[in-house]
């Protein structure tokens, strides 16, 4: 983080943040000492059973990287550039990539085998498309995420809509080799195949014909208050084991297999309100080899995870009971107490996420189609005085000014300490924005002047509404006469086009994007590419075509569109694909602007006493459980 990006901070905060945390280091000290008992609430749901085919949330994607599954690329656990880039796991080495970047081709490491019960079942490449063909079975998986990150495998989609049996683009050359054919060159498939979901699933015992082997029978329900799916079932390929894993009998048919006892389950309503919290305890799986896993350190040998809401957990937190709580900030009187106390301060630590808040512009409305008038809005806005109302309303630990739109860390640094907005630490600049204002169709004298300027609506989410007043003064300075409104909904009305049309929405202030992965692509893509964009519940609509805008009763006849660079950029790479990423980056927030770059997340975890060394898993956003270092029991 660069030092101006710092400077915006409470101080005490700040301190924190720029110092790494005061003594502890935010790695594992060189060879630190293994053992120990891990004792962690964690007041994020798993919604999904902890079924891997299913969970979608950065808690029990950590719980998978760190101790329970291996995929074939994955992450080490670190903080800075090393931790967003995917490595070699169950793969021996990065994938051979055909020349036209279509098809991959993975190496298994030999010699692995799963956990107990099944520890002389090795892992092997067919169990891979077990768990694709698994995670692209509606009845088996979550959908939202598959189609979002595997339908560029040849025939994925088929497959998901029904209308084959097999997915085509998956090949077996044999047991240890999986090749993978996709319709266009896209580089992101390590980091889709470091998902829970492609993690192997191995063989049924008593039928090696079943589809899902292990996990035939144990399909999840779309009703969350049924306990259900295979996570009560997992079998493990990493360190850990759910203890009394072994116990499971695959012989018996799924409705008399019994989960482990180490695992009690969260429960939920048919609305997802939480009915009780759950309980997990991992304990080490005998099968797992350090020589053949280079990510994962394993340092604990037994983590105890504790369910529950925030209060709770940080009730025993304070009582002892729990080291702390993993996957969430601790509550803000907490944190001031521990900033102002020298004895404690060291023990708070800090990361800043890929987690996005943005200020989006509907590029059909007037006069927001204008590239003129969308860089005078991101000039005139206080950017700075949103954070605080950002951090609040969204449960940040706190917010990080963001000048442009993915992460420095998912960008190798290239972009490090560069701001193209001219005021400084997201002051808005009059002056810049008013010459910015003059270069468009719909200004004279640096004010917008064309009626289109006097019916605009803009949407605030109510997590910031505080800045509503804010940004209608910033507006008008500019000869914008804005509607503010804060809808109890954001997101329903930003993407109702009967809505946006009538009210002429032009503006959806707190918009949010946090990555599924820590590559530029996945929020470039996604946010002003993806199919999402020009979708009807789209809210800029970049890169719609003449009949998209035809559609939504656009007067607006064409928008930007970046797809030629995100094809070249998916072609690259390695170091230049991140390169290509970046550029784009910053072509994006200079030459279109579809949205102001406003915020990111930073993360804020308290580490205890009894935790000799302490690493942030950057990828998956939470402590890297299997390198918190337990000196104390």
């Amino acid at each position: 983080m660069s030092r101006r990006g710092c400077s915006i901070f409470l101080a005490a905060i700040l301190l924190v943040a720029c110092t790494g945390g005061g003594a502890k280091d935010s790695s594992v000290s060189p060879n630190p000492a293994a053992g120990g008992t891990l004792t962690v609430g964690m007041d994020g749901a798993l919604f999904f059973g902890l079924d891997p085919q299913n969970e979608w949330s950065f808690s029990p994607w950590e719980l998978f990287r760190c101790c329970l599954l291996r995929t074939l690329m994955s992450y080490d656990g670190t903080s800075g550039i090393s931790g967003t880039e995917p490595k070699p796991d169950l793969a021996a080495a990065p994938p051979d990539v055909s020349t036209d970047g279509l098809t991959w081709t993975f190496h298994l490491r030999p010699d692995l085998h799963y956990g107990p019960p099944l520890q002389d079942v090795p892992i092997t490449s067919p169990d891979i498309v077990r768990a694709l063909l698994r995670a692209g079975d509606p009845h088996t998986a979550n959908v939202g995420l598959s189609s979002a990150y595997l339908a560029n495998i040849e025939g994925f989609t088929a497959y998901l809509d029904g209308k084959a049996n097999s997915i085509s683009g998956l090949e077996v050359p044999d047991p240890l080799t999986l090749r993978i054919h996709e319709f266009r060159p896209d580089a992101t498939l390590p980091y889709d195949m470091a998902l829970a979901a492609t993690a192997p699933i191995p063989p049924s015992p008593n039928d090696p014909s079943a589809r899902f082997g292990v996990a035939t029978g144990h399909d999840r329900s779309s009703d969350p208050s049924k306990a259900d799916g295979y996570g009560m079932f997992l079998v493990s390929s990493g360190p850990y084991m759910i203890e009394g894993e072994d116990a499971i009998d695959f012989s018996k048919p799924a409705a008399q297999q019994v989960p482990p006892s180490g695992f009690k389950p969260w429960s939920y309503d048919q609305g997802y309100q939480p009915t009780g919290f759950g309980r997990l305890t991992l304990v080490r799986n005998p099968s797992w080899d350090p020589a053949s896993d280079p990510l994962r350190a394993a340092l604990p040998d037994r983590i105890v995870i504790q369910g529950g809401n925030s209060d709770a957990l940080s009730r025993q937190v304070a009582a002892g009971k729990l080291g702390m709580v993993f996957d969430d900030s601790p509550p803000p009187a907490t944190l001031r107490h521990d900033l102002n106390d020298p004895s404690l301060r060291p023990l708070i630590q800090s990361i800043d996420t890929g987690n996005l808040i943005m200020a989006d512009f509907v590029l059909t409305q007037p006069p927001f189609d204008d590239l003129a008038v969308r860089r005078a809005v991101a000039f005139a806005l206080d950017r700075r005085h949103m954070l605080s109302a950002i951090q609040g309303g969204y449960g940040f630990g706190a917010a990080v000014l963001a000048n442009h739109y993915a992460p420095d860390s998912s960008e190798d640094l290239l972009a490090s300490g560069w701001d193209p907005f001219p005021g400084r630490d997201g002051a808005p600049d009059l002056a810049a924005a008013r010459r910015a204002m003059a270069g468009s169709r719909y200004a004279s004298g640096g004010r917008c002047a064309d009626p289109v300027c006097d019916t605009v609506t803009v949407v605030i989410h109510n997590n910031m509404g505080s800045v509503a007043k804010g940004v209608a003064r910033s507006l008008t300075a500019l000869g914008i006469h804005a509607k503010v409104m804060v809808p109890e909904d954001f997101y329903a009305t930003c993407t109702d086009q009967g809505v946006v049309r009538r009210s002429h929405i032009g503006m959806c202030v707190g918009d949010g994007w946090f990555p599924d992965y820590p590559s530029v692509g996945n929020l470039i893509v996604t946010n002003f590419g993806g199919p999402s964009v020009t979708a009807p519940y789209g809210i800029t609509h970049m890169g719609a075509s003449a009949a998209d805008l035809a559609k939504l009763g656009s007067t607006v006849r064409s928008v930007p569109t970046i797809a030629p660079q995100i094809l070249a950029c998916n072609q690259e790479l390695g170091a230049r694909g991140v390169a290509c990423w970046t550029r784009l980056d910053e072509y994006l927030v200079t030459q279109v602007m579809p949205s102001v770059p406003i915020a990111f997340a930073r993360v804020i975890r308290i580490s205890p006493p009894s935790i000799g060394a302490f690493s942030w898993d950057l990828a998956n956003e939470q402590p890297a459980l299997d390198r918190l270092a337990v000196t104390a029991p």
